[in-house]
């Protein structure tokens, strides 16, 4: 009855280990910090006197058994979802080309990830003018906010080696204005703040993060102008995104897909 009892105790704890690591849920709206750098949570130092002291060998078999099976079974599941997240995403895309004909799923995901990456870059580098034509105005200015904070601390946030894990199109809307398209975007990299002396003083440089995003991208419906909207003159230029005439920047967020909400909704 004992060992039966101790079995059903270490079942469900690695079950909910298992649940908790899989689903852990932290959710930063519409900030450019990506990681959350406190270092609460689960400490690694286990304590030796703790439970399964006893070192039954059967019970350590059990154990690595069940570990084994929830692995496999969180592995078959999370296979199930991303090819649900992929016909879905298709789906999607199938339905905006009715309304924007030029419209591909494959490339316009490759562009999303990179205003995701180029925004990562801008931030990094309190590149304001950069962030600008990747942002919608309430966006860009939340990241300037967070941006003239890390200034006066003297401090940089570091992200790099960026690997893609998966991007799906989860979401399409039409307004009366604009196209909203939102993407489920995974992502690994490397995320710490430095001083001036470029010593780290939160995060790791040696362990990477994963974060799953909720990426919000908007379009307008109308027609591109080719006139300056500050001073009304004609853009002679149209790849540049700064007026010859009075020098203010050009945003096209009215006209090319810009970056409007970014939540991180997973970490590990």
């Amino acid at each position: 009855m004992k060992k039966k009892k101790t079995f059903i105790i270490i079942l469900l704890l690695v079950a909910f280990l298992a649940y908790f690591s899989f689903n852990f849920v932290a959710v930063h709206a519409d900030s450019g910090f990506d990681t959350s750098f406190d270092s609460g949570g689960f400490d690694s130092d286990w304590d030796s006197s703790g439970g399964g002291g006893s070192g039954d060998p059967i019970v350590t078999l059990i154990i690595i058994i069940i570990v084994i099976i929830v692995c496999i079974v969180q592995a078959k599941k999370h296979k199930e979802l991303m090819e649900k997240m992929k016909q879905e995403s298709l789906a999607l895309s199938e339905k905006i080309k009715q309304e924007i004909p030029e419209f591909v799923h494959d490339a316009f995901l490759k562009m999303a990830y990179q205003i995701y990456l180029d925004t990562q870059d801008a931030w990094m580098n309190f590149n304001y003018d950069k962030l600008r034509s990747l942002l919608s105005d309430e966006l860009y200015n939340s990241y300037v906010s967070q941006l003239k904070t890390l200034s006066v601390k003297k401090q940089k946030n570091v992200m790099n080696s960026f690997n893609l894990v998966h991007n799906f199109i989860t979401y399409y809307e039409k307004t009366e204005k604009e196209y909203v398209i939102k993407t489920e975007t995974c992502v690994t990299f490397y995320d710490y703040i430095v001083d001036k002396n470029n010593k780290i003083v939160r995060g790791n440089n040696q362990n990477r993060v994963t974060n799953t995003y909720e990426l919000t991208f908007v379009r307008s419906i109308s027609k591109k102008s080719n006139k300056c909207p500050n001073c009304n003159a004609p853009l002679s230029n149209s790849g540049s995104n700064v007026c010859e005439y009075c020098n203010s920047v050009i945003v096209n967020n009215n006209h090319d897909w810009i970056m409007s909400k970014k939540e991180n909704k997973r970490q590990r």
